[in-house]
């Protein structure tokens, strides 16, 4: 059995042609998205239209209840202007057919991946898709996150890092960010070190398991050419997909 993981895509459509293209290649049997799908981009209607032609179970990220908060709440809690005005315009960019999609995403589904080795799907951690678990989460925090989780292997989004780790007879795996990389791997050469989109397959055969943390380059240009004259903050966001320097 071998499945893909991809998670927090963010509205960046472009990204996640580009990880189902390598997907493709590496033909999966099935396709697991972890969450954090349209807020924040520029094309959210794309790609909630994309995810939803795959068949494949969503998580529901802590960003994609965004998608259904009232405009007058949000207003009201969020502080910072380009969030704030980042969900509103998400918010408008959506149809009622897209809504209705993201109404199907699950808080977590658990995979029978053959000879014993089950996999549980979550955005941050089995018990909230707004908690944290990354390379420095204690032991003891740790184990509170996932009381009670029973599977050899655990996988969620939402910190857009990748991570192995082993703890106890349980495997944590975080595929890192299709959309919005925190930590950008860069090509070893001046002036074309393009960022990555980042995505994770996790193959099971004759008991063996096998995680593969993957990255692929991002055609900048195609990226860029997304965003439309109207998104807020379109110039800080077109800064974080300009050309590497040197």
């Amino acid at each position: 059995m071998r499945v893909g993981l991809i998670s927090d895509v963010y509205g960046n459509r472009v990204a996640l042609e580009t990880v189902l293209a390598a997907l493709a290649r590496d033909a999966p049997d099935r396709i697991v998205c972890l969450g954090d799908c349209a807020v924040m981009g520029p094309d959210p209607a794309g790609s909630l239209d994309l995810l939803e032609t795959l068949g494949c179970p969503v998580i529901l990220g802590n960003a994609d209840v965004e998608l259904f908060t009232d405009p007058a709440r949000v207003v009201e809690i969020e502080e910072r202007p380009l969030m704030r005005d980042l969900i509103l315009w998400t918010q408008r960019q959506l149809e009622e057919r897209q809504l209705a999609f993201a109404r199907t995403f699950v808080p977590t589904i658990e995979l029978d991946l053959g000879s014993g080795v089950r996999l549980l799907c979550f955005h941050g951690s089995p018990r909230s898709n707004m908690e944290i678990i990354d390379r420095s989460t204690s032991p003891e925090d740790l184990a509170e996150a996932i009381e009670g989780s029973t599977a050899t292997l655990l996988a969620g989004g939402h910190t857009h890092t990748q991570l192995m780790r082993r703890f106890g007879e349980q495997w944590l795996i975080n595929p890192g960010s299709v959309g919005m990389t925190f930590c950008r791997t860069r090509i070893d050469r001046p002036n074309s070190a393009p960022p990555w989109a980042e995505y994770a397959i996790v193959t099971v055969e004759h008991g063996a398991i096998d995680v593969s943390l993957r990255a692929v380059p991002l055609d900048l240009a195609r990226v860029r050419a997304q965003a439309p004259a109207d998104m807020p903050f379109r110039d800080e966001w077109l800064m974080d997909w300009a050309d590497p320097i040197g």
